[in-house]
């Protein structure tokens, strides 16, 4: 379980809200857009997923505070979280947040993190699982009523508002190792640049004078 400090709010006050761990109920093939579903994802010839190493749903309690957001994206915003008590050493961690009606996506997430899972903390990272608790009608997600978070309406090519399909009363959480800040570029050194475009002018000019000598003494011979 999960409880998370600082994203519910019940009758106007802050409480805490627990998660329970759960697994994703897609199966061994996942079709993302069934309108283009290819016919092979249907096949009976793929092979199945290969067994968990991961532990079953257990008893482990995990109490975090919730911390600014540091991702936001089309399905879900991101948040370090700060740990109130455990007992075992945790990397530093994240938390992803459904939006409104957006459960169904990170669902379809934690599939792919199980499909990844031989390969998580080497070419993905991390995943400790996928949490979900059903929202009453008391409960407000700050997260699904923060003006900066709001998942803005999308349009059909005709400008027609196209209705979301998603479970209203459905939230769910993805917790995730915390990678690295963003990388910062590195300004280019532009006088190794003018010194590279120099050096390659020069090696131009004395390749073409070492032609025009060899042709020279060619002349001189014949």
């Amino acid at each position: 379980m999960v409880t998370i400090h600082g994203l519910v709010k019940k009758n106007g006050e802050r409480v805490p809200q627990t998660f329970q761990r759960t697994v994703s109920k897609l199966g061994d093939v996942c079709e993302f857009d069934p309108a283009v579903a290819l016919e092979w994802a249907k096949s009976e010839h793929i092979p199945s997923r290969p067994p968990s190493k991961l532990p079953p749903p257990g008893n482990e309690h995990l109490s975090v505070a919730l911390g600014q957001t540091i991702g936001n994206g089309r399905v879900g915003t991101v948040h370090p979280i700060k740990l109130y008590t455990h007992e075992t050493d945790l990397p530093p961690l994240v938390v992803k947040i459904s939006r409104y009606k957006s459960s169904e996506s990170i669902e379809k997430e934690a599939w792919c993190y199980e499909e990844l899972e031989q390969v998580q903390g080497i070419a993905v990272p991390r995943c400790y699982g996928l949490f979900q608790v059903r929202v009453e009608e008391d409960m407000e997600v700050l997260t699904w009523t923060d003006p900066r978070y709001v998942k803005r309406q999308k349009f059909d090519p005709w400008g027609r508002p196209i209705e979301e399909t998603g479970d209203p009363t459905l939230l769910s959480i993805l917790v995730l190792e915390r990678l690295g800040e963003r990388m910062a570029l590195r300004q280019p050194d532009y006088t190794a640049i003018k010194y590279s475009i120099l050096f390659f002018i020069h090696a131009i000019h004395l390749t073409y004078l070492l032609s025009a000598e060899l042709m020279y003494m060619k002349c001189t011979m014949t």
